[in-house]
């Protein structure tokens, strides 16, 4: 594994292994991300369907707030641009998994 930060940023980014063989897996499914760390208030039920799905739907909300900052405080065409897109693109995605999770209930 191997972790790189940005340093304008502090992020720490972490990544699987790179030696381990194609198609290879972590062995702990989604409650490892495949040797990554899980993010702060990812929530984890064991259920990879449900665990994916709200999580990302949390993913894809974040994204959507990132590009209405972007929206709201920026300047350059290309990245107002960009946040515009991210908007239409995620919300549509957030739609269908609320969809889906709607019809799903929440692993006990």
């Amino acid at each position: 594994m191997f972790k790189a930060t940005d340093p304008g940023n502090g992020y720490q980014l972490a990544a699987a292994d790179a030696t381990k063989p194609a198609g290879a897996k972590g062995g702990g499914g989604m409650k490892d991300m495949g040797g990554m760390k899980p993010m702060d208030g990812m929530s984890m039920t064991g259920d990879a369907d449900y665990d994916f799905a709200t999580n990302m739907r949390k993913h894809h909300q974040m994204a959507v707030e990132m590009s209405e900052a972007e929206l709201k405080e920026g300047k350059h065409p290309e990245m107002l641009e960009m946040a515009k897109n991210i908007i239409a693109a995620q919300k549509k995605e957030i739609a269908e998994l609320d969809r889906w999770l709607a019809a799903h209930k929440k692993p006990k």
